[in-house]
């Protein structure tokens, strides 16, 4: 939580200054802390039970990360919308 605030005043500074959409995110996942999200994506093909819910989340944030980086637009199939 101590990045809170810091991360809010930049994205309200962008936001303000630039004419690019700007995205933000606030992974809550279990015991997931700050940076904690990166393992998802990058290990996401070592998740034992393809059907868990850390399957899934790693599905889903890696389809959000590859998409951004492919079109500027964090997409994914299911329930995530921006």
């Amino acid at each position: 939580m101590k990045y809170t605030f810091g991360v809010i005043t930049t994205v309200h500074a962008y936001v303000k200054y630039s004419a690019s959409k700007t995205y933000n995110y606030w992974l809550t996942y279990g015991n997931a802390t700050h940076r904690l999200e990166f393992f998802y994506v990058v290990y996401g093909d070592k998740v034992k039970d393809d059907t868990s819910s850390d399957a899934a989340l790693a599905r889903s944030v890696g389809q959000l990360w590859t998409n951004f980086a492919k079109t500027g637009v964090p997409t994914a199939s299911g329930e995530i919308t921006w």
